[in-house]
């Protein structure tokens, strides 16, 4: 959430806004936004629980990126776990 007032001259807000992995394991993602660069933290899945029959895996909602309608400038990957990469061919999409 970014707030300014009017007429401010300061230059735009840092918002980091968490997409996915935040109180749960897995899907880990987080976006970074300054200004219209939007870069994305980890783009993880999670394994379903056993309730969620015939589901491989669960990705974050990516609503975020389509509701902005900006281009993540970059990905950045912390480690090669699954819950911090698998998703990486969904978040590419956007």
């Amino acid at each position: 959430m970014t707030f300014t007032a009017a007429g401010d001259n300061r230059p735009p807000a840092l918002e980091v806004v968490p997409i996915g992995g935040l109180g749960e394991f897995g899907m880990n993602m987080m976006a970074v936004s300054w200004g219209e660069t939007l870069v994305l933290v980890d783009a993880g899945v999670m394994f379903p629980d056993p309730e969620l029959l015939g589901v491989d895996k669960v990705i974050p909602d990516l609503g975020f990126l389509e509701q902005r309608r900006v281009k993540a400038a970059a990905l950045i990957l912390t480690h090669g776990h699954e819950d911090h990469i698998g998703g990486v061919p969904h978040a590419m999409r956007h």
